[in-house]
């Protein structure tokens, strides 16, 4: 039996945490990563965001017209929707959302992990049946994974480097990792990173799977 497979994964998680000044939180993931203690990796995208994009309940549309008051030029690019995935490991969800024609980021604070998501990425669309293109007029999107700390904007200054869209922010944020392991303490600063990233708060979607692993819009 791995230490993966070890009942008692989630209690060796809370103690490895627990007390810890969050400025080490990024460290101490990458010591899990290096050791291979990941119970939570299943090696394949979220059920709960498989179905979502699938029924695509609450989603913007694949692609998205050009924005209020402007009209549509002929070879004018219409702009992909953009989904964010805080803490997102391997990059099986951020896959998953490019293979829905999402321009899709991964935010990883472990550098072993984003070093594997950059190598699994790689003809990833040949390896798993939901990374096939859902629609072939939409075509995939890009599937980018950046190192950093999701409540430092490290990160997001390198989305925007050279990309003026990238300072708008994303369509959708798909968490089920950050905020579950975030203490109650930090759920404000949480929120507010949240509502800073999305274009709009009032149409966006933020899509969190729930521990019984459905998925929820509010």
């Amino acid at each position: 039996m791995t230490s993966n497979d070890q009942p008692d994964a989630r209690a060796r998680l809370r103690t490895y945490f627990e007390n810890q000044d969050p400025t080490t939180h990024s460290t101490r993931w990458e010591d899990l990563w290096t050791d291979e203690f990941v119970p939570w990796d299943k090696g394949f995208p979220s059920p709960s965001l498989v179905d979502l994009l699938n029924t695509r309940d609450h989603l913007p549309p694949q692609q998205l017209a050009p924005p209020t008051g402007e009209k549509e030029r002929p070879g004018q690019r219409i702009r992909r929707p953009r989904a964010l995935v805080p803490g997102c490991g391997r990059g099986y969800d951020v896959l998953l959302f490019a293979s829905h024609g999402y321009d899709s980021y991964g935010v990883e604070s472990a550098q072993s992990a984003v070093k594997q998501a950059t190598e699994l990425s790689k003809g990833y669309e040949d390896k798993r049946e939901e990374y096939r293109v859902r629609d072939e007029k939409v075509g995939r999107g890009e599937a980018r994974f950046l190192e950093g700390d999701f409540y430092k904007d490290e990160w997001w200054q390198e989305i925007c480097q050279g990309d003026a869209e990238g300072k708008t922010g994303f369509d959708v944020i798909y968490d089920y990792t950050v905020s579950r392991k975030t203490l109650p303490v930090y759920m404000l600063s949480f929120t507010h990173v949240i509502l800073v990233l999305l274009r709009d708060a009032s149409c966006s979607s933020l899509s969190m799977g729930g521990s019984d692993g459905t998925a929820s819009c509010p």
